[in-house]
Formats: C-alpha cells, sequence, structure tokens
C-alpha cells in the first residue's frame, strides 16, 4: 500500500513497478531531483501519503464503515471463467483482517487515524 501509494505520487504508471524495484524508482528520483533519497525513504513517505488520506478521510466523518464490502460479498458466490469456484467470503475471517489492518496501520478499532501516530510521521492533525 505504501509502495504503491509513493510510486502513485512519482506520477510512474502502476505497470512499470511491475518491472522496477523502489530501489531503481530511488535512483530516477535522485537524479531528477537531486535529492538522494533511499527506497526505505520513499516508502516512509508511501506511509504518510496513506495516512494523511486516513487524516482526510476521518475528518469528512469515515470509519470502519466505510471500510466494508457489500453484503452479497458475503452471501453470493462469486463468478469466474474456466469452472472456478469462487465461494462467498467469511464475514468474521474478513472482520480479523480488518482488525489486524487497522492495529499494523497504527489506527483505531474504528479504522481512525491516532494523533500520536500522526505527529511520528510528521503529519498535521486539527480533529
Amino acid at each position: 500500500e505504501d509502495t504503491n501509494a509513493v510510486v502513485d505520487s512519482l506520477t510512474a504508471c502502476p505497470f512499470v513497478f511491475l518491472a522496477a524495484s523502489l530501489e531503481e524508482f530511488a535512483k530516477v528520483y535522485a537524479v531528477v531531483t537531486g535529492i538522494d533519497d533511499s527506497a526505505q525513504d520513499l516508502q516512509a513517505v508511501g506511509e504518510r501519503i496513506c495516512y494523511h488520506e486516513r487524516i482526510m478521510n476521518a475528518e469528512c466523518g469515515f470509519t470502519s464503515d466505510h471500510d466494508d464490502l457489500p453484503g452479497r460479498f458475503f452471501t453470493q458466490a462469486g463468478t469466474g471463467g474456466d469452472n472456478i469456484e469462487i465461494p462467498p467470503i467469511n464475514r468474521e475471517d474478513f472482520l480479523a483482517a480488518r482488525t489486524k489492518y487497522y492495529r499494523i496501520r497504527g489506527l483505531t478499532a474504528q479504522g481512525t487515524p491516532i494523533r500520536e501516530k500522526a505527529e511520528r510521521l510528521g503529519l498535521r492533525w486539527n480533529s
């Protein structure tokens, strides 16, 4: 998620990323800007981008209710070709994965940002 955010911010074609590593993007970034950032530096930028998006969404009232799937995903089988069966998603597994994602990303149980993490990332938060 962080890597995709930083590649998007570099206005690079997302398909190019499949052929180039973040290390290579860092080298190109250094040549173009004169700023010698490492792949880890760019990864940190990606994390700030993602967290800033969460802050903006929280300020607009977004919560875990908005990080959900339509009910049919949990009750109806998916469709696919070549006789591939796609069973409904287990709701409990989905909620457990979402909870784990929130913990890993440094969000509350409601999917909203935490002021201390925002500050650690150098992000201002007005709420």
